[in-house]
């Protein structure tokens, strides 16, 4: 009784961890490249928006904060 008792504990505890890692796994983005919100290219001195298609030639600003000169431009 005491096998049996062991072997379906085990086999509930595999089930659950089997579903936490499901769940974690589709909670959990791979990092490809599709799946970024913003590129920074330095050598070609372009920052790209992907979630809203923006592209900009200016990262030298961006990324010293000038953000309205930006826009206008």
């Amino acid at each position: 009784m005491k096998m049996l008792r062991a072997k379906l504990y085990e086999s509930k505890v595999q089930a659950q961890v089997g579903d936490v890692a499901a769940q974690r796994k589709m909670m959990v983005r791979s990092g490809d490249r599709s799946e970024k919100i913003r590129t920074y290219n330095f050598p070609q001195n372009r920052v790209t928006d992907h979630r809203i298609g923006l592209t900009l030639y200016n990262l030298s600003e961006i990324i010293d904060g000038k953000l309205g000169i930006c826009w206008s431009s």
